[in-house]
């Protein structure tokens, strides 16, 4: 038994705790910034790219702080928009205001 190494024996005392170990290992933290939208209502408008009435959605977006993907914080408000159910085309929410097609022949006659 000669030239053998003693070994050395680790008390509990000795090994970091789990916030040690932790703390002292490599994270992966994924973090970020992304908009979001809602519906704010609903309706039907004359799409200038359909060229008829369709149906829309009145979106609101606010910007949130996001930890692994998941919406945390929410931040700053970044507008509204209205998007035809059709073709998915974004417009200003001032594009609601536009004579439909059944009120310019109406008005017509």
């Amino acid at each position: 038994m000669m030239g053998e190494q003693p070994q050395k024996v680790v008390k509990d005392r000795d090994r970091p705790s789990g916030l040690e170990s932790f703390l002292g290992s490599d994270v992966l933290i994924i973090w970020g910034v992304r908009v979001f939208f809602h519906t704010a209502g609903q309706g039907v408008f004359c799409c200038p790219r359909c060229g008829a009435d369709r149906r829309y959605r009145r979106r609101s977006g606010r910007r949130f702080f996001t930890l692994f993907f998941v919406p945390i914080i929410p931040l700053s408000k970044v507008g509204e928009h209205v998007q035809c159910a059709t073709c998915r085309t974004r417009y200003h929410p001032e594009a609601l205001t536009l004579p439909r097609p059944a009120e310019q022949s109406a008005g017509a006659g």
